[in-house]
């Protein structure tokens, strides 16, 4: 595997409580440099969501799909069980990863999903995927796994930094007017139909 000193050694290092780094066209951009073209196209499609078409379950990335993948259905276990519905038809393939317990990964989902604040929820969600992609670092230093498992930190901490009172409260008026709106609307729809039938 090729080795890119250059590229890692210029990144500033990155914690889950972060409020500075780069954004993801910057680090992007500066990788584009120096990868070569395979494997910055790899690099480019490294997601925090699950790829369902991802075939090197081995590789760092591979084993992060098949976590991510097996947390997320034990949430929809849970949710599944709280709202008295078949989880089969949600769940997304239940390959659990070889190199970590299923019940880890199970506990970890439970103790999030029963937090009443669903915030907490997913710091503590965070907080056991940056964890796993610590362990996924593991014995690489400047090759293309460490550029990728960076590059999904990266993602997480844009994503956090998006989690705030601000946004929060602004996406809640939005959804509010929304359903206000469409309220509205469907009364009005209704008294028409009335007036036609009168």
């Amino acid at each position: 595997m090729s080795q890119y000193y250059y590229a890692v050694a210029a990144l500033p290092m990155l914690f889950l409580e972060s409020e500075v780094f780069p954004g993801e066209q910057e680090f992007l951009d500066h990788c584009s440099a120096w990868l070569s073209d395979a494997d910055f196209a790899l690099l480019s499609t490294a997601s925090l969501h699950p790829s369902f078409t991802f075939a090197d379950r081995g590789s760092v990335l591979g084993r992060w799909y098949t976590i991510e993948r097996a947390l997320r259905n034990e949430l929809v276990r849970a949710r599944a069980a709280r709202l008295h519905v078949d989880e089969e038809k949600y769940l997304a393939g239940d390959d659990a990863p070889a190199w970590l317990s299923a019940g880890d990964i199970e506990s970890r989902a439970s103790e999030a999903f029963a937090q009443e604040n669903p915030l907490r929820a997913e710091q503590q969600l965070d907080e056991f995927r940056w964890q796993v992609l610590d362990q996924l670092e593991v014995g690489h230093y400047f090759d293309l796994d460490k550029l990728i498992v960076y590059y999904l930190k990266l993602q997480m901490l844009v994503r956090r930094s998006a989690m705030n009172r601000e946004t929060g409260t602004a996406l809640f008026d939005a959804t509010y007017k929304t359903i206000i709106d469409r309220y509205y609307n469907s009364e009005q729809d209704t008294d028409q139909e009335v007036e036609t039938q009168t």
